[in-house]
């Protein structure tokens, strides 16, 4: 084993599971050492499982400690008397981590930020003061208000570039005129991704990312992307508050945007733009809904300087039917393909003159299936769109 390079072996343990890692940590020190750095990589502490095991090994082996690098605090059970149980050795467990970069909490949507005690929302902080610190997803998590909830918690994480919320609930909007003291921000994190789930109910996170008092820098964010809203109107801000940085840009469409709703996002101050995907497969559209009228008018948006190179839109499609109801290869042919042909034209513009990749995704339920997409494909050709055109059927 000697004349095996050390790059070699590390590389034959990426592909190992930790079942198989474990027996190879006792063949000598050395790979002692390469496999405990992968076991101990990703630590998940399970709250309904108990986590003193956690502390127990940190607090026997303090080695083991810098080697942590993902963390996953989680729930299933939706009594936060189950966290208070755990809560001492949670707390001296996350005081031993020293090298953590991302940390993910899910914690239950019973449990609200400010119900947890305030040693254990210091002993959490203490991680997101880490100099390694740089992402943090949180899921399923409780705000009474967004912005006193997210400030407090974000403030500390100066070096965070990557932050994630999803199924969030905040069922309270901020209301400027009340006196709510906000300790201030000395050092801005400047994020470079973010998600954000603004499901009905979540209005108030996405505001706060908005306001100036949002302890968070997004003038150097690359990627954002965005699910399951229907509010055009703080996309278009969330859009203007990321800039000139902006490179990437995902929409998931919670429902169908009327065309009475406002003219489509607007995408005029992102010049750096690169990459758009508008997925509307949660809602399934019409064929004169198909593709939405407000994805022209967002096209239109786009910066003079911008140079567009990935267009990807995911489609569930309602497939016509005869009078009988049922799918038919005479009601698809008659399908109104208005809106492709203004699309195509739409990809005439000079700010999309650099597409490399147009994908198209449609998610349909027709009886024949071969016969659809032979007469899609056939279409959409014959409008001029070089795209790759995928098609995925649902039972």
């Amino acid at each position: 084993m000697k004349t095996l390079p050390h790059e070699l072996v590390l590389l034959i343990f990426k592909e190992l599971s930790d079942e198989d890692l474990r027996p190879c940590a006792s063949v000598c020190r050395t790979w002692t050492a390469d496999c405990q750095a992968r076991l101990f990589q990703t630590v998940v502490v399970d709250i309904d499982l108990k986590c003193h095991r956690l502390h127990s090994v940190l607090a026997t082996s303090p080695h083991v400690a810098p080697l942590i690098r993902d963390l996953y605090i989680v729930t299933d059970n939706v009594r936060p008397q189950v966290i208070l149980d755990e809560e001492a050795s949670l707390i001296a467990a996350l005081l031993l981590l020293t090298h953590v970069e991302s940390l993910t909490l899910r914690l239950g949507w019973n449990t609200p930020w400010h119900s947890l005690s305030v040693h254990l929302r210091d002993a959490l902080i203490s991680v997101l003061k880490l100099p390694s610190f740089t992402s943090l997803t949180m899921q399923r998590f409780y705000f009474d208000f967004a912005d006193v909830d997210l400030h407090n918690i974000l403030r500390h994480s100066t070096a965070l570039k990557r932050l994630t919320i999803t199924s969030a609930a905040c069922p309270k909007t901020w209301e400027p005129s009340e006196d709510v003291f906000l300790q201030e921000v000395r050092e801005k994190a400047r994020l470079e991704e973010l998600t954000i789930d603004l499901e009905f109910g979540t209005y108030g996170i996405g505001e706060w990312f908005c306001r100036p008092r949002c302890s968070l820098d997004l003038t150097g964010l690359r990627s954002l992307h965005i699910m399951h809203t229907a509010d055009q109107v703080l996309v278009s801000r969330l859009l203007g508050v990321a800039g000139q940085s902006l490179e990437r840009f995902h929409l998931d469409v919670e429902e169908f945007w009327p065309s009475a709703s406002p003219p489509g996002v607007d995408l005029s101050r992102n010049i750096a733009l690169r990459s758009l995907i508008f997925d509307f497969s949660l809602d399934s559209l019409s064929a004169d809904e198909c593709p939405p009228p407000w994805l022209e008018l967002t096209l239109a948006t786009i910066h003079p300087a911008a140079r567009i190179k990935e267009l990807v839109l995911v489609l569930s499609v309602h497939t016509p039917e005869d009078d009988a109801g049922e799918p038919s290869d005479t009601a698809v042919e008659d399908w109104d393909y208005g809106g492709w042909r203004r699309l195509a034209i739409s990809l005439t513009s000079p700010c999309l003159s650099a597409l490399e990749k147009i994908k198209v995704t449609v998610i349909y339920h027709p009886e024949n299936p071969a016969a659809y997409k032979e007469m899609a494909l056939r279409e959409l050709q014959h409008l001029g769109m070089k795209l790759s055109f995928e098609v995925i059927e649902t039972s």
